[in-house]
């Protein structure tokens, strides 16, 4: 028995995801918002994916919408929430997937760039962390969330800091590696922009993040959108 223990043998994290990509959506009274979301994972979850829904004790019509999205819906809670942050969190704890996607209820996001997405991570398995672009709307204004080629974003905390105006960031672009999770951690719960914080974080404590130029998503940020919150604290 103890030489079979010996033997060389993939006994790694990664071999233990029994999904390919945990999609987490959450979300609080905004059934209108979420049926469009749950619309969209009907379209890009593949057989191999899961859709997790962490939903803060919604009391308008949010239960009639999952009702109509069974087939897709792996995982389903339902209970108070002290902020967003520890809604994601009780997703990612809740995960099987190699790899984590947040689908935020308020925001499009395109099939084909979460494939590409998920191939430029397969095909480059020391990335930890993947950060692709968008489109952002604020106030009726849009921009693109994009760094330019040849630039040194993820060396460096201080170069970030040094070099903010250059390095447009958005959570919805993350694709993260669960195993990733075991180092950095999940996301804080007691402070604004926690996914700005989770991407610093990894990239303090030396992983590998990377930026990928792929039209990810179109991030329109509402009157209720926590994006819009976070700005107000």
């Amino acid at each position: 028995q103890l030489n079979y223990l010996m033997e060389p043998r993939e006994n790694i994290f990664d071999n233990n995801n029994t999904k390919r990509i945990s999609y987490i959506i959450i979300t609080k009274n905004r059934a209108s918002r979420l049926n469009e979301a749950l619309i969209s994972c009907r379209q890009f979850k593949g057989i191999d994916d899961e859709v997790i829904l962490i939903d803060g004790a919604s009391t308008d019509n949010t239960e009639n919408v999952i009702k109509e999205f069974t087939d897709i819906i792996d995982i389903y809670i339902s209970e108070p929430d002290i902020n967003d942050r520890e809604a994601w969190n009780k997703g990612f704890l809740l995960s099987r997937g190699e790899y984590i996607k947040q689908i935020m209820d308020d925001d499009t996001f395109y099939n084909e760039a979460l494939e590409k997405a998920y191939k430029v991570m397969q095909e480059n398995p020391d990335i930890d962390l993947l950060v692709c672009g968008g489109v952002r709307e604020f106030d009726g204004k849009t921009e693109n969330v994009y760094i330019q080629p040849g630039s040194k974003f993820g060396i460096s905390v201080d170069d970030y800091f040094q070099n903010r105006e250059k390095y447009p960031l958005s959570g919805c672009g993350l694709l993260i590696r669960r195993s990733l999770l075991s180092t950095v951690g999940l996301f804080e719960t007691d402070r604004p922009f926690s996914d700005l914080g989770f991407i610093l974080r990894s990239i303090y404590m030396k992983k590998n993040v990377k930026f990928c130029r792929i039209n990810m998503f179109y991030h329109k940020i509402h009157d209720d959108s926590v994006t819009r919150n976070d700005l107000n604290k």
